[in-house]
């Protein structure tokens, strides 16, 4: 887990900006909220932050990234946002891949 600087908060925005449309939700809320740390495998991004919640966000399109993501999560990650339907698929098939109840 990598704690979120100017330096590299720089380095996310330009990863996720390269699929803009897909990772909006996740630009905007760094733009507006507190963003705690970061975790990246390959183009794939795994963003903590605190609104009314302490917040996960992903952006991946590779299953094989995902799980390596996944793998980093925590018992704290509880609430997950702006998952893709095939996030949902992969995790009802690994039961409690990204931790959620299912």
């Amino acid at each position: 887990m990598e704690t979120l600087t100017t330096d590299n908060i720089n380095v996310v925005i330009e990863l996720l900006n390269k699929d803009r449309e897909r990772n909006i939700n996740i630009l905007n809320f760094i733009e507006t909220y507190a963003h705690q740390s970061y975790e990246r495998v390959g183009n794939s991004v795994l963003l903590r932050g605190v609104s009314d919640h302490p917040w996960v966000f992903i952006s991946s399109d590779s299953r094989a990234e995902l799980r390596q993501l996944a793998a980093r999560l925590t018992k704290e990650d509880l609430y997950f946002t702006a998952i893709e339907d095939w996030n949902i698929a992969f995790n009802r098939k690994k039961k409690t891949c990204l931790g959620i109840s299912i």
